[in-house]
C-alpha cells in the first residue's frame, strides 16, 4: 500500500516500524505514532479508536520436497509436528488453533503453534526453503518462492481465507492528508490481496 501511494504522491514521507500493539499503544496516546495496522487486540483503551478492517489469511508453505506435501490436505494435528516459524502470534488465530485441536476450558499448549518467532520475512523464506519448518505469508510477499517451486503451499484443513483486522488511530485526533491517503491505499491494497489469495 506505501509503495502504490509514494508512486501517486511522491512527496509525502512516511516511519515505517515492525511490532506488536502492546507496543505502539502508549506511542499512539502520546503522539509519537499516528497509525497502527495489524491484528485486533483484546482490548483497546476508551481514548484510542479502532475501525475493524477484513484481511486476507496468509498461504501456509513448506520447501518444495516437504513430506507434507504428499498429502492433499493437512489437519493442523499434523502441521505442528513439524517447527513453525511466524511473527508474534494473534489472538484469532490461538483461537482458531484451540478449536482445531479439540481444545476448550483446559490449559493450550500454545509453545507447539510457533518455535521460532522471526519478523524477517527474507530470513524466514530462507530457514523454510532449507529446512522441514513451515511458515504463513501473504502471496505478494512470496512471488517469486511461489513461481519458482521453492515454496510450495500447503492445504491446511479449515484454514480461513480471510481474518479479522484492524486500524487504531487516537480518538478525537485530527487525520493529516497524508494519513487519509494512507487509509484509502491500505483499504485497496487488501481488495488485491484478498483477490490474489482466492488465486491460489
Amino acid at each position: 500500500a506505501l509503495a502504490d501511494l509514494l508512486r501517486k504522491h511522491p512527496n509525502l514521507k512516511f516511519t515505517v516500524r515492525s511490532g506488536n500493539y502492546p507496543v505502539f499503544e502508549n506511542e499512539i496516546r502520546e503522539n509519537r505514532c499516528d497509525i497502527y495496522v495489524g491484528y485486533p487486540p483484546a482490548y483497546v483503551p476508551p481514548d484510542l479508536h479502532l475501525d475493524e478492517i477484513t484481511l486476507p489469511t496468509p498461504l501456509i508453505v513448506c520447501a518444495k520436497e516437504h513430506p507434507l506435501l504428499k498429502e492433499a490436505s493437512v489437519s493442523l494435528n499434523e502441521a505442528i509436528r513439524y517447527p513453525i516459524i511466524t511473527s508474534a502470534l494473534p489472538a484469532w488465530y490461538v483461537d482458531w488453533a484451540k478449536h482445531q485441536l479439540g481444545y476448550t476450558q483446559s490449559a493450550f499448549p500454545v509453545e507447539q503453534l510457533s518455535v521460532l518467532e522471526a519478523d524477517s520475512i527474507p530470513m524466514t523464506v530462507e530457514i523454510v526453503k532449507n529446512s522441514s519448518a513451515l511458515t504463513a505469508a501473504l502471496p505478494t510477499d512470496l512471488m517469486n518462492e511461489l513461481s519458482s517451486g521453492d515454496l510450495r503451499k500447503i492445504k491446511l484443513v479449515n484454514w480461513p481465507a480471510i481474518m479479522p483486522g484492524c486500524i487504531i488511530t487516537k480518538l478525537g485526533k485530527s487525520h493529516t492528508p497524508g494519513e487519509t491517503l494512507f487509509g484509502e491505499a491500505l483499504r485497496n491494497q487488501v481488495k488485491s490481496e484478498i483477490s490474489l489469495r482466492r488465486s491460489f
